[in-house]
């Protein structure tokens, strides 16, 4: 990520989402959970920041509270990972106008990019199969 630290620097009610390339660009540090410890500790730190990192576990925090996420187990085969970013920021995004929890949101959005990867075409997914997904990945408090 070149210039996400612009993003944070605009300050503001900001939402991030990045993947493994981007938390390693943006904050130049490996683990999840010290990248988001760093993310926080810097002017004009997110609302809540998310990392995913394909079917490794993905962390969350508000600053506050750090959340780990494991993956539920596909069940099929991975068919295509292209649009599963996309799916997620959109699921995400989605669900926190509407009101939920951020750290719910974000459980939504990670069923939603594993339901997509069982698809042909990116950005698209079976809604119930995502629903069932989100449902099956456990959430833990670190």
């Amino acid at each position: 990520v070149r210039g996400g630290d612009g993003v944070l620097a605009a300050g503001g009610r900001v939402w991030l989402k990045i993947n493994a390339d981007e938390r390693a660009g943006l904050t130049g540090v490996k683990s999840p959970a010290d990248a988001l410890f760093k993310l926080f500790s810097s002017p004009g730190a997110p609302e809540f920041a998310a990392i995913t990192d394909g079917s490794r576990p993905a962390w969350a925090s508000d600053g506050d509270r750090l959340m780990c996420y494991d993956l539920a187990e596909l069940p099929g085969e991975v068919v295509n990972p292209i649009g599963c970013g996309d799916s997620a920021s959109a699921a995400f995004a989605s669900a926190a106008i509407e009101g939920e929890d951020l750290f719910e949101a974000f459980r939504l959005a990670l069923g939603c990019a594993e339901a997509n990867s069982l698809t042909e075409f990116p950005g698209s997914f079976d809604r119930a199969t995502a629903l069932n997904l989100a449902d099956e990945i456990a959430m833990k408090e670190v």
